[in-house]
């Protein structure tokens, strides 16, 4: 078994990475189970399942330098943004959780005299259920030039299930600086002739995307990112998910 402590786990909302100011972090999905018991259920209650919800809790550490202030507040009830978190760092060829949300509850100041200032928040999902993902693209590294993410086999989407994908910018730099995103997939390890499956508005600042999820079938189990960076020293730091379900 491979038990782990909470100790570096990371929690994206938006453009903002929200584990410098997070101290805890909570992911739930659900299915709504309707009752159908009739007489003749044979005396026990009997159940379907309805609708799926998918919900995240957040709480932290004030931190007006961090950003989580301007994530939160300005998309209460309104903006949408991909919402991604792991109980580990992020590294390429990870497995990690994401979801499309929309922040509805949000507490900037909570606290005691003398106690450390404390914020939390709830996101709900806007159309989309709880994603267990891979990641492509961690961010910890600043990218300054074109290139592409690791082949990674994700294994083949049926005509039932959806492919998903979600990019978080965290940080950019330089003059006219210019990243845009895709996610590619092939037949092959090789990764001849690939099919070019989502691709993301380019994206000039801090910022977060979340694709609208492609339907299947796919029979291609490979899948790399690409990117391509252009302007004068231009610096990105950014993160890709990509999932099926």
């Amino acid at each position: 078994m491979a038990k782990y402590v909470l100790k570096d786990a990371r929690i994206l909302f938006g453009g903002y990475d929200l584990s410098g100011s997070s101290s805890a972090i909570a992911l739930e999905t659900m299915a709504a189970l309707k009752p159908t018991t009739t007489f003749t259920s044979g005396g026990a209650e009997e159940h379907v399942p309805g609708l799926v919800s998918v919900k995240a809790s957040a709480s932290g550490y004030r931190d007006s330098a961090s950003g989580e202030d301007t994530a939160i507040y300005s998309s209460i009830g309104g903006t949408n943004a991909p919402l991604t978190a792991w109980g580990t760092a992020l590294a390429a060829g990870s497995n990690t959780y994401f979801f499309n949300a929309l922040a509805g509850t949000y507490t900037p100041l909570e606290g005691e005299v003398g106690e450390v200032a404390r914020f939390k928040f709830d996101a709900q999902g806007k159309d989309s259920p709880l994603i267990r993902g891979t990641v492509f693209e961690a961010g910890s590294t600043a990218r300054t030039a074109t290139g592409t993410s690791s082949i990674i086999q994700l294994g083949a989407t049926s005509a039932t299930q959806k492919l998903y994908t979600a990019l978080h910018v965290t940080a950019a730099s330089g003059t006219t600086p210019s990243l845009t995103v895709t996610v590619k997939s092939a037949a092959l390890v090789g990764f001849g002739s690939p099919t070019t499956r989502a691709t993301y508005a380019a994206k000039t600042a801090v910022g977060a995307e979340w694709v609208t999820p492609v339907a299947g079938a796919i029979t291609d189990q490979f899948y790399r990112v690409d990117w391509t960076i252009s302007g004068t020293t231009p610096s990105f730091n950014f993160v890709v998910v990509v999932g099926i379900l």
